[in-house]
């Protein structure tokens, strides 16, 4: 079965759920409320069918995902999943009993919590086919003791964990990893010892977050990632060039020797990735700004004169047009003009003078779990020198390109042709590639 067939499968199905689902209500609400226009149909059901058909493809997804949060569509939700996963590692049936040995009877700390389990699987069908107490009865039975207890491989039988998509499957793991079950030495040992098992199939366990002090984790695919946590944040220079420089070697304690005044500087310990909204919190305390919507205002128009006029900025704008609303508070940080590198050989020529020295990017993104994305707008200053190609400019870049990679950052360069549209709006361009790339990027991170 083709993807197109897939999909096209999974959207009219789709439309029989808002149907039933919906009946009696006005389904505008549920779109407009995404803003997200209807299109014709001569049904509830192909109306919603048709208004899906309508949208991108990540975006369609995303949206039935949604509504089949909302009305605990399991089996809808698992078809998302599949399609959304399609380039994903599958997590094998044979890791699955492995894991399922490691957890043994302790699936959740001392036991087995039901609770917990019908809020990720369909329990309400009946154990014993037509008749008797349904799945998550009998589960609750062999939970409170009225049962003899079940280990973790009795329950993954009976639940489906076996048969389930491995996004559904890494979501019951991260159950077990659950902060309010296990006291610390037990979830961090566990979470090693999953990683184990899980990356024969290309998947880890990683921390992604704290609550009340306490680590959360996640089950993801392999990526590299960036060693350590960001330390120094300099970036959106207005001005010369800040002039960077160590105040302690040591520890490592860059500072901004020239032109600090250009520039900002992030003093704040960056945990799992930085989002827009902690940028803003930031930039109020700075500015002594009462009104959080003024702070968040003043901040985007003070990064956005950091940037040139043309593609750079239309892109910032695009951003923050297509994705403020639709990702909210998890809106990860979209950081323009931020200097980055320091060359230890050019340091220790100028050691008396404790300079260093560093490239600028054009955007950075902080993502969950030590990801780092790098954005470059790419003029024609590049990859020329005036008018004439320049090997050596495009060689040199291309080697930092490597370097970055090979340290665990991923690095996305856009050219600057691609900001112009067959009507010359260069808003109409940029609205279409942000949103194309960045749909894409935040589902490859699992951001939405």
């Amino acid at each position: 079965m083709s993807a197109d067939t897939e999909l096209d499968d999974l959207l009219e199905l789709a439309g029989a759920r808002f149907r039933d689902a919906m009946r009696g209500v006005d389904i505008d609400a549920f779109f407009s409320k995404r803003g997200v226009p209807l299109a014709e149909g001569n049904s509830k059901k192909t109306v919603a069918q048709n208004t899906l058909a309508s949208l991108p493809r990540t975006r369609a997804l995303e949206l039935v995902l949604e509504f089949a949060r909302e009305q605990r569509d399991i089996g809808l939700q698992d078809r998302v999943y599949v399609l959304q996963d399609k380039d994903q590692p599958e997590i094998s049936v044979i890791t699955r009993d492995r894991v399922a040995d490691r957890l043994g009877a302790g699936l959740h700390g001392q036991g087995i919590r039901p609770d917990v389990i019908e809020g990720l699987f369909d329990l309400s069908s009946p154990a014993d086919f037509f008749y008797g107490p349904t799945l998550i009865d009998e589960l609750r039975q062999h939970a409170t003791g009225t049962a003899p207890a079940w280990k973790a491989k009795e329950v993954f039988v009976v639940i489906g964990a076996n048969t389930c998509p491995s996004r559904r499957f890494a979501q019951l793991i991260e159950t077990a990893l659950d902060p309010r079950f296990r006291d610390a030495d037990d979830q961090a040992a566990l979470a090693v010892d999953l990683t184990r098992i899980l990356q024969l199939d290309g998947y880890e366990v990683a921390q992604t977050g704290e609550v009340s002090g306490r680590a959360t984790f996640s089950v993801r695919p392999v990526r590299r990632g960036v060693e350590g946590r960001p330390k120094n944040l300099i970036f959106a220079s207005i001005g010369p060039k800040p002039r960077l420089g160590f105040s302690d070697a040591i520890d490592n304690e860059i500072i901004v020797l020239e032109h600090a005044d250009s520039c900002l500087v992030y003093e704040r310990p960056i945990g799992n990735g930085l989002a827009w909204l902690e940028l803003v919190r930031w930039w109020q305390e700075h500015e002594e700004i009462v009104d959080l919507a003024e702070a968040r205002t003043s901040l985007g128009r003070r990064l956005l004169a950091s940037l040139d006029e043309g593609p750079e900025q239309e892109f910032f704008k695009a951003y923050f047009r297509n994705f403020t609303e639709r990702l909210g508070d998890r809106l990860p940080a979209l950081i323009p003009q931020v200097y980055l590198h320091y060359d230890p050989e050019i340091a220790s020529r100028l050691a008396d003078r404790r300079v260093l020295f560093r490239q600028r990017m054009d955007f950075l993104m902080l993502l969950p779990g030590r990801q780092r994305i790098i954005l470059e707008i790419d003029g024609k200053h590049h990859y020329a020198n005036g008018d004439h190609a320049d090997p050596g400019q495009y060689a040199a870049m291309v080697a930092a390109d490597r370097n970055l990679r090979l340290r665990g950052y991923e690095v996305f360069r856009f050219g600057g042709s691609e900001f112009t549209s067959p009507n010359g709006s260069v808003q109409e361009a940029a609205d279409k590639l942000v949103k194309a790339f960045f749909e894409q990027l935040f589902a490859v991170h699992r951001i939405g």
